[in-house]
């Protein structure tokens, strides 16, 4: 049994499920559009391609398929259930990558100035099971997780969640299980997810 708050456990759950509607609207949206236009698509002699082209047809079908599975990350919740784990292994690295926050879409000229080395930390973590998962701390989350997390911990992991709760340990900041967010002291509430913050 889990030292989480239910309440807090109950938010997550809620936060998540909200964000798995709307990724889900979108993902029916864009195959809505997509794959319309594929299946209306002529080759250069004004033959349907699904006809004139099927390997075509069926290799970019499914690239189509697979996109908004990638970029939602859907395959997280089929591969990282609720569970209990121990912390195994900390590694810190370095990448390449928007200072502030991530850049996505075109990189335009102004954005090189916002570009450098990033910190990073991976936290890894073994269930009794011996699965393996790997969490990643980018920029300041990177400072706080070396000292929120330390091998040996006991960690429980709520599958809407992005990060897991340490249950060994208080993080030394309010700290958001669904969006990483760190809040100042006084917090109780994570400002961009309506969570209750751990701490």
């Amino acid at each position: 049994m889990s030292s989480l708050p239910g309440i807090t456990l109950h938010a997550i759950n809620k936060k998540g499920i909200q964000q798995l509607v709307k990724q889900g609207i979108k993902t029916l949206i864009f195959y809505g559009i997509t794959m319309t236009f594929l299946w209306l698509s002529e080759d250069f002699r004004g033959n349907p391609i699904h006809e004139a082209q099927p390997n075509v047809f069926w290799v970019v079908f499914s690239v189509l398929l697979i996109l908004p599975i990638l970029y939602f990350k859907f395959y997280r919740f089929l591969f990282r259930p609720t569970f209990y784990a121990k912390v195994t292994k900390l590694e810190n690295d370095s990448r390449l990558g928007g200072r502030k926050g991530d850049i996505r879409g075109f990189i335009a000229r102004g954005h090189f100035v916002e570009m450098g080395r990033i910190d990073i930390c991976f936290v890894t973590v073994e269930t009794n099971r011996g699965k393996q998962y790997t969490f990643t701390y980018p920029r300041e989350k990177a400072a706080f997780s070396r000292n929120y997390y330390q091998v040996g911990d006991d960690v429980f992991y709520p599958a809407l969640a992005n990060y897991p709760f340490n249950e060994s340990r208080t993080p030394e900041k309010p700290f958001c299980l669904c969006c990483g967010e760190i809040a100042t002291v006084d917090e109780t509430e994570c400002s961009k997810c309506n969570v209750p913050l751990i701490q």
